[in-house]
């Protein structure tokens, strides 16, 4: 019986022996992989996409850190200088340049131009952001400067920073508060 089976299929008089796909069948096979074909290329394309955005997010967080970090840590140990009166360093809400005199470096103005945050000490001028970013806003708002009003001087910085570069562009907006240690008399 087994052998009768196998002797049909290969006869001549089977209906089908012979015959291939039908035109219908090779044109619906070939139409769903092209779909699973687009799915994929587009999803791996997609991927790619997501994966360098990412990547331009790390960058643009990791070096506006660290310029943030920079200004900090100064501000901590330094006494502000922005009062009213003094036309370098204004008392502005927001002030778009920040005086603070460091017990080591001495005088220090931060400011912003030409989308580079700015280190001026003593007169010598150093870019503290790298070429991967721009800062394309950056303001200092201090409470607690006045003499005798009881509160512990500090500083706001907000700041918006984007990615430079051929990819996708990334923009994203920091915030920090820093206070000094000391009190001011």
């Amino acid at each position: 019986m087994k052998f009768k089976l196998i002797k049909t299929l290969f006869n001549n008089d089977f209906p089908y022996s012979r015959a291939g796909f039908t035109v219908f069948e090779m044109l619906t096979a070939g139409t769903i992989f092209t779909i699973a074909l687009v799915v994929v290329t587009g999803s791996f394309v997609q991927s790619l996409r997501t994966e360098r955005r990412a990547d331009n997010i790390k960058i643009v967080q990791e070096d506006a850190l660290f310029v943030m970090e920079v200004i900090s840590r100064e501000i901590r140990v330094a006494e502000i200088q922005n009062r009213t009166g003094d036309p370098d360093c204004p008392d502005d809400q927001p002030a778009l340049v920040l005086c603070i005199i460091h017990p080591v470096n001495g005088d220090i103005v931060y400011s912003i131009s030409n989308n580079q945050i700015h280190r001026n000490v003593n007169g010598k001028d150093t870019i503290l952001s790298s070429d991967n970013i721009e800062f394309t806003k950056l303001e200092f708002y201090h409470s607690g400067l006045e003499a005798g009003d009881g509160l512990q001087p500090r500083i706001t910085i907000l700041a918006t920073v984007k990615s430079v570069g051929p990819n996708e562009t990334v923009e994203i907006k920091v915030q920090t508060t820093v206070s000094q240690r000391l009190l001011q008399s």
